[in-house]
């Protein structure tokens, strides 16, 4: 997660920051990313940030970030739209993202519109704000991102591959995405008409099976397998990883039903 930037920051901080809820690990390159293309100004701004991942004297860091030779969540952003010649204002952090992004070359679409992969697109921006806090990547396509997590080791540079990476999508209690009004102009998103999610579950729960209770839905492995299949988890197998997925999109409002 990212912490607005105050002077007096220390490095040891950010081995926490914007690691919440990150999955998959190592390096991905650009060839094995593969999916539609974007606008070529979009297209321009994922190739250099999976250039960045894939170059490991970059880390990740709050302190030395915009490139300094690091970079956080928000600086990988905002430094790949630049790079391509996207006008995003002022934009410095994950708090003032939506306002400027929004004024110049984007759109916000909120996550309750969005709900699963199926509607987003290449180029999109995936961001949460809340509580002085929070996190942005980019949607490559094919379930994948690219972002800036965290600094797990404290050394320089991304020794573990990890600091900056291409890695699986995963829901990370997005609020919305930031979609370039080129690509938004293309197909207007679908707004998901009454009942095709489930009703939000109490913030309490740590179970998919109890949540799933809770709103009187059937919670065997059996419906569970489709109601991942309908939300884009592949491969089913029950693991806490598919079911705090699961959950997640849960307490969103944002889980699908299957059809």
């Amino acid at each position: 997660m990212e912490n607005k930037i105050i002077n007096t920051f220390k490095k040891a901080a950010a081995v926490v920051a914007c690691s919440a809820l990150v999955a998959g690990s190592g390096i991905i390159s650009g060839s094995s990313v593969s999916a539609n293309a974007a606008n070529a100004k979009m297209e321009k701004a994922i190739n250099w940030a999976i250039a960045i991942a894939n170059d490991n004297s970059h880390g990740y860091s709050q302190i030395n970030r915009n490139g300094n030779p690091d970079y956080d969540c928000s600086s990988l952003v905002i430094n790949a739209m630049k790079y391509a010649g996207i006008n995003v204002g002022s934009a410095s952090y994950t708090g003032n993202m939506k306002a400027e992004f929004t004024a110049h070359d984007f759109v916000w679409i909120p996550w309750s519109q969005i709900g699963s992969t199926a509607n987003l697109k290449r180029g999109d921006v995936l961001l949460r704000r809340s509580d002085g806090s929070g996190h942005t990547e980019l949607y490559l396509g094919n379930n994948k991102n690219v972002g800036a997590h965290s600094d797990y080791d404290g050394r320089g540079g991304d020794s573990s591959g990890r600091e900056i990476n291409v890695a699986s999508y995963y829901y990370g209690n997005w609020q919305g995405v930031l979609r370039y009004k080129p690509i938004a102009n293309e197909v207007i998103v679908d707004i998901p008409v009454s009942g095709t999610f489930y009703p939000k579950c109490g913030s309490q729960y740590t179970s998919i099976v109890d949540a799933l209770n809770s709103i009187g839905v059937d919670s065997s492995y059996s419906n569970r397998s489709k109601i991942a299949a309908a939300n884009n988890i592949s491969g089913y197998s029950g693991t806490p990883a598919q079911n705090t997925t699961m959950l997640n999109l849960l307490k969103a409002g944002s889980l699908r039903k299957p059809a």
